[in-house]
């Protein structure tokens, strides 16, 4: 098959980049909001319970319904009495005991992860006793040898109990410094919520979220405070106490601040469509929500987002408005919210082809080098041009214009790259100049591609934050596994902040590298020629095995022949040398850490191979990786938020460090596969006598290609191979 080089032909390329917005966490508390609050403790956005509106001092219907003592079932009934004295503290029933160590009380049966508010009046003195203990889900035995318990002393101090096992202390007395152990009320509003936290409000001024630690954040249905009855007992004192359901108007909305769009939106702009969790909208829907359903209640509580002018009103793109801001709905069931850390809307980027103008520059190419490292970011080839003067004649600003879609082909396209800046020998005449072009690859426009606006990829399919990054620089075609794994998306502590984030000018380039190092470090990926052209390939170790041997090569020509081999053939199924070595073990101790942003605490994952670090093990019991030592590997990445991607990071390193790497190189003509694909990076070939092996690299000399009409040419090629089978 006959070099062709191709200037200037159709390029898929960037033609209007991505506009978004996000607000996240405080910045949703803008202008306008109804029926819904930001707590202060996460800045995450919910409905509006009962208790903090106005009404809760004058209704006791709807939302602001409390308990009363024909509502409640109690150790000793006649211990207790409603108490209507209180009006002006809250509408509605309290409960007043008679006695110390009145004994508890407990509520209906309530639904999995639902809310209370408990109000409790201090009558210290000074001194500093057990208050309360209250919990959920603890029947036939009311006290903290229970499921979920918390403890509330009269200074303040509450603490939380899961499983008879103290896991929390913290303070509810709204004091600056100390505790307060003076006459006081303490109103609680307690939220279970965000997938595995309790978020304490205390109306005294301040307030707390537990994590639960034994719940996984890859928990579907999590139970945070489990279906049951909610009990109050007063162990040690006389109290007037308020209980109810925490309950929520079924729908509200908040705005964000003001936003400035990076350019105005045109008329013909297309919002970008997101694939959401199903209590936002799930798949299709033209926002993006960051955030977390109740996990309890029925139906399903529900959240939506829209682009709105500054007056109020739907935003519509007419080339010329920038300020916008997100407004989000949040639907509810009454009982349970959504909990919201942020919202996006995105206009979508819009990519074209590049003028259609192929040029055959062919006839004037001296040479073509190709060099196609074991680094994926690397692929380029040299074009040694010889007359540049005259083949300008054909190619318009030859040595003018920079990077250029060239294409060159060998049986089908090699690479579909973008022209550097040229550079030629000045000379007597212009049969003797030569000028010399480097094209690389499309990784190029992924280099120079610099993100103009903050991008979260929290919740990403690994695949999609593939395609999205590679979608910026106007790369469509690829070709990707899909291991059905997720970036995470776990709430921080503070909605507003995130796992993944793409920063202001970082590059798409920086952004694939790091998301496979970081998550899929044994994949093999990169631009390589296919049956449908020049793709984006992401490819996992067990896809590659699929794929089969390209070719076979045999140590001589007769040994093909006599393989079956056509006679006329036979010299491309020829390894013309071969050399092998081994390469030692690069880690045999593999460390990953990782941050969870709720505990506030490191997470590890250790994977040792321990038989290669034993330095006494007999020569006859050492395997093939055997060091005799730890040689350890580290990854410090503060975006692995949760244990099982920490795993998953130090699992993948380990099989890709610790191996012996068995590596070779041949000499040999430049391999073609059997549609006349050119044999890449990736590809499987069998050396005959000696194994399957897989091409981690190659170089390939093309000289004087357009002279030669008959007959074979020597294209010579080298192959760097890496042993995978026998």
């Amino acid at each position: 098959m006959a070099l062709s080089t191709i200037f200037d032909h159709a390029q898929k390329r960037l033609s209007q980049d991505r506009i978004s917005v996000i607000a996240a966490g405080y910045e949703l508390n803008g202008y306008e909001y109804q029926d819904t609050f930001i707590d202060p403790v996460t800045n995450t956005l919910m409905l509006r319970p009962g208790p903090l509106y106005d009404a809760w001092y004058t209704l006791n219907t709807g939302i602001y319904a409390k308990y009363a003592k024909a509502d409640l079932t109690f150790e000793t009934a006649a211990n207790w009495s409603n108490d209507y004295s209180l009006a002006t503290v809250a509408a509605g029933p309290w409960l007043s005991s008679n006695q110390a160590a009145a004994g508890w009380l407990m509520t209906p049966s309530l639904g999995k992860n639902r809310g209370i508010y408990l109000s409790i009046f201090n009558y210290s003195a000074g001194d500093n006793f057990v208050l309360a203990e209250f919990g959920w889900g603890n029947n036939p035995v009311y006290n903290l040898s229970g499921r979920i318990g918390l403890r509330l002393y009269s200074g303040g101090d509450l603490e939380i109990w899961k499983d008879a096992s103290l896991v929390g202390i913290y303070n509810v007395s709204g004091a600056i410094s100390g505790t307060n152990i003076g006459a006081s009320e303490y109103g609680l509003l307690l939220i279970p919520g965000r997938r595995r936290e309790l978020i304490v409000l205390s109306r005294n001024g301040n307030g707390f979220s537990h994590v639960f630690d034994d719940i996984e954040e890859s928990d579907t249905d999590p139970v945070i405070t489990p279906a049951g009855v909610f009990w109050v007992d007063l162990p040690t004192a006389t109290a007037k106490i308020q209980i109810a359901p925490l309950q929520y108007n079924t729908t509200g909305y908040a705005t964000s601040d003001d936003f400035q769009l990076s350019e105005a939106p045109s008329v013909s702009d297309t919002l970008e469509t997101f694939d959401n969790a199903a209590f936002a909208g799930g798949a299709g829907q033209n926002f993006r929500i960051y955030g977390d359903p109740p996990f309890g209640g029925a139906p399903t509580a529900t959240t939506k987002a829209i682009l709105i002018n500054p007056s109020g009103t739907p935003f519509v793109p007419d080339g010329n408005s920038k300020k916008v801001r997100i407004k989000a709905t949040l639907t509810g069931d009454g009982a349970y919210t959504p909990f919201v850390y942020g919202a996006q809307v995105a206009y979508q980027a819009i990519i074209e082809n590049t003028a259609n103008d192929p040029t055959d520059l062919t006839p004037w190419v001296e040479s073509v080098d190709l060099e196609v490292p074991d680094d994926p970011t690397s692929v380029s080839v040299s074009i040694t041009v010889i007359g540049p003067e005259d083949a300008e004649g054909t190619v318009a600003d030859l040595r003018k214009i920079t990077n250029r879609p060239i294409e060159v082909s060998v049986g089908s396209v090699l690479i579909d790259g973008i022209g550097g800046a040229p550079e030629w020998d000045m000379s007597t005449s212009d049969a003797s100049q030569r000028a010399r072009l480097e094209v690389r690859d499309r990784w190029k426009a992924l280099e120079n591609y610099m993100f103009r606006e903050r991008q979260v990829l929290d919740g990403y399919r690994l695949s999609d934050a593939l395609t999205f990054c590679l979608d910026r620089a106007g790369i469509e075609d690829v070709d990707l596994d899909d291991p059905d794994f997720y970036l995470d998306d776990i709430p921080q502590d503070k909605a507003g902040d995130f796992n993944v984030v793409i920063e202001i000018g970082d590059t798409a380039a920086e952004w694939i590298q790091r998301l496979i190092e970081d998550y899929a470090a044994t994949y093999h990926w990169g631009f390589e020629p296919t049956t449908g052209g020049i793709k984006f390939v992401f490819k996992s170790p067990e896809s590659l095995d699929l794929r089969g041997e390209a070719i076979t090569l045999y140590p001589s020509r007769q040994d093909a022949i006599d393989n079956g081999i056509l006679e006329v053939d036979a010299w491309k199924h020829v390894f013309r040398s071969f050399t092998e070595r081994r390469l030692e073990p690069e880690a045999n101790d593999i460390r990953v850490t990782g941050w969870d942003p709720r505990s506030r605490r490191p997470i590890q994952s250790h994977y040792p191979d321990e038989s290669s670090q034993d330095p006494t093990l007999a020569v006859a019991s050492r395997p093939e990786n055997w060091l005799g030592e730890p040689r350890r590997y580290g990854l410090l990445e503060p975006a692995i938020n949760s244990q099982d991607v920490c795993d998953r990071a130090a699992t993948l390193l380990y099989e890709r460090l610790t191996p012996v790497q068995r590596l070779s190189e041949i000499t040999c003509e430049f391999l073609l596969d059997s549609d006349l694909i050119p044999i890449w990076r990736g590809r499987d070939i069998r050396l005959d006598g000696q194994g399957r092996y897989r091409v981690l690299s190659l170089r390939a000399t093309f000289d004087h290609e357009y002279s030669e009409t008959t007959g074979w040419r020597w294209r010579e090629s080298s192959y760097c191979l890496r042993r995978v089978g026998d």
